[in-house]
């Protein structure tokens, strides 16, 4: 399955779990790409719309290859292996940058907000792909500390590898498309241009808006 974009991702995605009839869920965005796709999902099943903030951090040699994550409170996951082979040094520089983007993001993005007291609910996990899956990883141990009854990976398109891996951590694992031999996610998407800070600034004020609309 190709989408013509990320919004047509989302809708497709929202169909599938609205047929779920999940009782109240939260909706968690990873930024940037998955907040386009959680915004469908938010709008369909009138759901709160929230982020969790990370940065991935990628190989020396191939920046969009992860090799690990970090989140804006500091919490972070790395793949050990790939690491052992790296020049020493690389991960402790490249952890602090990162660091100061996924914080920077924290202001123009929640603008003061926290995210939701997700105790005893459900909640919907969403990501534009998963390619190695370990900014999903990271998302979903920081969640596990929030004590939600439940956590949903929603998702367009998924190696097989790292399906296999967050459906161990998690209650259930929702993908329009899984692929074994996944080389870039752009390859579903006929417009897999890069989202900007303004974008997301702008599709979280309007699933705001028209929640109180509602």
């Amino acid at each position: 399955m190709i989408f013509k974009n990320r919004t047509d991702a989302g809708q497709k995605l929202a169909s599938v779990l609205k047929m779920k009839n999940y009782n109240n869920p939260f909706i968690i965005a990873l930024p940037r790409g998955g907040v386009i796709i959680a915004k469908e999902i938010a709008l369909v099943l009138k759901s709160p719309l929230s982020l969790i903030i990370t940065q991935k951090i990628g190989h020396p040699a191939s920046p969009e290859y992860a090799i690990g994550a970090i989140s804006a409170d500091g919490s972070i996951i790395l793949n050990n292996y790939e690491i052992d082979n790296l020049e020493k040094g690389y991960i402790e520089k490249i952890k602090k940058e990162k660091l100061v983007e996924a914080q920077r993001r924290q202001q123009p993005y929640l603008k003061g907000r926290s995210t939701p007291d997700l105790r005893g609910h459900t909640v919907i996990l969403v990501d534009d792909g998963l390619a190695t899956g370990l900014t999903m990883k990271l998302a979903i141990q920081i969640l596990k500390s929030k004590n939600p009854k439940k956590i949903i990976i929603a998702v367009p398109i998924s190696s097989l590898e790292a399906s296999k891996e967050v459906k161990t951590l998690i209650d259930e694992f929702v993908c329009l498309n899984v692929e074994q031999d996944l080389q870039s996610l752009g390859e579903f998407y006929e417009d897999f241009s890069q989202v900007t800070d303004k974008e997301v600034i702008n599709t979280l004020e309007e699933v705001e808006s028209t929640a109180k609309d509602a």
